[in-house]
């Protein structure tokens, strides 16, 4: 139980980190400016600097939850009412909401659609509340405050995402170190099966643009998202190695989304697909 609580929750701050919303700028109308001609290829990376700012995500004490801070006491209306309070006190919060058990249910199954793994072994009942806001700037001394709260079990600040605001889906490709399905340890994307993706991607209707992110950058995205967390360390140092290269997709509405797993069903080397915002 611990384990499986522990990964749902750094499972959630991350693909939750730098979710804004905001919809990337599509091109003109009736274009695709990913490419001209089939020659062309994804874009690289944008030339831009890190962000500055962060995310905060406070998980509550609920049933079983294998927090010591818990002590099996689940938080109450009061205590609830009162990490919000504090929550919006601090210097720099923006947008604080509550985020419940199914919500992130929701969340962590369309994140994870792909695997059959980890969504077996993962149930709504092990998912955990909790309020997330966002940070003008990241400060990672506030996890220290807030855990003394009542209610609360664990706190995360981690970076914003790179792609917050660039891009609006990702789709993660098999590296040698993923050991996750449908990727197999050792068995990375080939030149081949990482070209049939992107051909596919650029037929996916409502695709605007194309970015191809390398390991090295991908890598460091994750560093700085989850890096001034210290429990996360031993699990980072994994996800580090396993970073893979990354299309990073700019559509024209969030309905587009939809289209893109039916379109690469069955292609190899394909390790994660999920949204930015």
């Amino acid at each position: 139980m611990r384990r499986v609580w522990a990964v749902a929750a750094l499972t959630m701050a991350l693909v939750t980190a730098g979710t804004s919303g905001a919809l990337a700028e599509p091109g003109p109308e009736g274009t695709n400016q990913a490419y001209g001609t089939v020659a062309d290829g994804p874009l690289p990376t944008p030339d831009a600097p890190w962000p500055a700012t962060g995310e905060l995500s406070v998980f509550l004490c609920l049933k079983d939850t294998p927090m010591v801070a818990c002590r099996g006491r689940v938080v109450t209306a009061e205590q609830r009412r009162n990490i919000k309070r504090a929550i919006k006190r601090l210097p720099g919060v923006s947008e604080v909401r509550f985020v419940t058990k199914r919500e992130a249910y929701r969340e962590f199954r369309e994140a994870f659609a792909h695997n059959d793994t980890l969504l077996k072994d993962v149930r709504q009942s092990d998912m955990p509340e909790e309020f997330r806001a966002r940070l003008q700037v990241r400060n990672d001394k506030l996890d220290a405050k807030l855990e003394k709260l009542p209610g609360v079990s664990m706190v995360i600040v981690s970076g914003t995402d790179f792609w917050d605001g660039k891009a609006d889906a990702k789709v993660v490709l098999c590296s040698p170190k993923t050991a996750m399905e449908p990727c197999g340890v050792g068995d990375p994307i080939t030149d081949q099966e990482r070209d049939a993706v992107f051909e596919t991607l650029r037929t996916v209707e409502g695709v605007q643009k194309i970015y191809l992110e390398s390991h090295r950058h991908a890598a460091e995205n994750l560093r700085r998202l989850v890096g001034g967390w210290n429990r996360a360390k031993p699990t980072l140092r994994d996800a580090l190695e396993a970073s893979g290269e990354t299309f990073h997709l700019v559509l024209s509405s969030p309905a587009d989304f939809s289209r893109i797993r039916p379109a690469l069903k069955g292609l190899p080397g394909v390790a994660e697909i999920g949204r930015h915002g």
